[in-house]
């Protein structure tokens, strides 16, 4: 009786558990969200060094100040790295265009899909 009673048994276990655990981690991740929004990132390592109140401060006057400039380089190196893939690919065929093309769909699908697209050095090496 009790083995054919145990998938019901084991099933109620993980349940109530599951119940248990997801109402303890409410009023946790609700502590944790407060002190995620007090605090904003530093640069890496820059929180593990044991910074104090005052140096956090500062150091987040110094990122403010050189947001807006590296906002203006990124915007910069993404026009002219579209201007060079351009110049490039007016340089193919247009086979090569448009298997260039079909390259850049097939990541794009399995980025979707969550998996890394082959790196050329990967596709050269199974050649």
């Amino acid at each position: 009786m009790l083995l054919k009673n145990l998938p019901r048994v084991s099933f109620l276990a993980i349940a109530i558990t599951s119940l248990t655990f997801i109402g303890g981690t409410s009023a946790q991740e609700s502590d944790s969200t407060a002190k995620a929004k007090r605090r904003r990132p530093l640069p890496s390592y820059f929180g593990k060094i044991g910074v104090g109140d005052e140096q956090r401060k500062k150091l987040y006057s110094v990122q403010d100040s050189y947001q807006g400039k590296l906002a203006a380089l990124r915007k910069e190196m993404k026009a002219l790295l579209a201007q060079r893939n351009t110049e490039m690919e007016a340089l193919l065929t247009p086979g090569q265009k448009l298997r260039l093309q079909e390259l850049k769909a097939s990541a794009v699908k399995k980025a979707k899909k969550g998996l890394k697209p082959a790196k050329a050095t990967d596709q050269k090496a199974t050649n």
